[in-house]
């Protein structure tokens, strides 16, 4: 199995135990002073400590096996000029797809917690930061470099997208959107050669659906 390949199947099921272990995060946070999101966002939390852990141990691994070097220069992570410019990206796609979900299905959801400051908090923790950082890491990093290797830009758009939308389980409406964001994070790791200007796009994005939501969610 290549590299690549033990770090998605680390990346997989370090996230399936996550979930395993804290399915609801009842017993993190009493339900008398916690809503059914501020719980799962817990459990989330933990789920994707695990996946972290579990990576950055496989990585690090590997690196040293193969003197490829830090967990974050070999996948590309190269903070540069293009991060601002890609976190208006993510912002704008984010109102293109609001806007095409309503046109299309009528509207999109609203925030379910409203503005109570820990479920905010939890939402920036989680969706904004911790999960588009290790989704980043794999798909626009490890995976990324694995299929350029072999296949050309197009492949590698084509093939990376894909399973980022499968990755994200449910419904073809919520398949569809991810495979979208995919190909707007794959083109801009292409562009921007930069693992960090494809966080920034994922992070605002994420950001854009919560503000977007208050505004126009039913």
């Amino acid at each position: 199995m290549s590299d690549a390949g033990i770090v998605g199947l680390v990346f997989i099921v370090a996230l399936g135990i996550g979930i395993w272990l804290a399915p609801n995060a009842r017993t993190t946070l009493p339900s008398v002073h916690a809503t059914y999101y501020q719980r799962s966002q817990v459990s989330l939390l933990v789920a994707i400590f695990a996946q972290l852990v579990a990576v950055t141990f496989t990585v690090v691994a590997i690196g040293r096996t193969r003197g490829i070097g830090d967990p974050l220069s070999s996948i590309g992570w190269n903070p540069n000029r293009y991060i601002g410019s890609c976190a208006l990206v993510g912002l704008g796609l984010a109102a293109v797809i609001t806007i095409a979900l309503t046109l299309t299905f009528g509207g999109v959801s609203k925030f379910r917690d409203g503005f109570a400051p820990l479920s905010i908090l939890l939402y920036v923790l989680t969706t904004v930061l911790v999960q588009p950082f290790m989704e980043e890491y794999y798909f626009c990093g490890v995976l990324f470099i694995a299929v350029s290797e072999r296949f050309g830009q197009f492949g590698t758009v084509a093939l990376t997208s894909l399973l980022f939308g499968l990755y994200h389980v449910g419904g073809y409406r919520i398949i569809l959107v991810f495979l979208t964001v995919g190909v707007v994070l794959a083109i801009a790791r292409i562009k921007t050669r930069s693992v960090a200007a494809c966080f920034a796009l994922h992070a605002a994005y994420n950001v854009g659906i919560l503000v977007y939501g208050f505004l126009l969610g039913r």
